[in-house]
């Protein structure tokens, strides 16, 4: 089976992204082949298909004209939908495996994964979806009602 991997960032630093490259060496290891989607980044793994990689947005900068403009991405990102469209095209994926997608590549993956037929499985790390803390904190501790 071949499968591709979407997570914003693809080079290991932190709990997340050393579960995800463990989790791709279990997937090898089973004889599937995994296929990365992610924003590009100088510390990022290379790989023969990192030219499908979005543009790298740093989105803790100062605000300015770009940070104004990529704030958008968050939002829909026309970049991450073409390029991860050709990747499906180029490499027809027959599932993806998503992670950390928020911010940077955006929820306009799914439409993508929808369109080509690839379904989709996501993996929850954190409460990014439902708080902009991500850690659905009320008066810093973590709420109960």
């Amino acid at each position: 089976m071949k499968i591709l991997i979407d997570n914003k960032f693809f080079f290991p630093f932190g709990a997340r992204k050393r579960y995800m490259f463990s989790l791709i060496d279990l997937l090898e290891s089973r004889g599937h082949e995994t296929v990365p989607f992610a924003m590009e980044h100088p510390e990022k793994c290379h790989f023969g298909i990192s030219k499908y990689f979005v543009s790298s947005v740093d989105l803790s900068a100062k605000i300015s004209r770009a940070t104004l403009k990529a704030a958008g991405r968050v939002i829909y990102s026309f970049e991450a939908a073409r390029k991860l469209r050709r990747l499906i095209r180029d490499t027809k994926p027959d599932l993806a495996h998503l992670q950390n997608i928020y911010h940077q590549l955006s929820p306009s993956v799914l439409k993508v994964l929808k369109e080509e037929g690839s379904p989709p499985c996501k993996r929850s790390n954190d409460y990014a979806y439902l708080s902009p803390s991500y850690g659905l904190f009320d008066h810093g501790a973590v709420g109960d009602e």
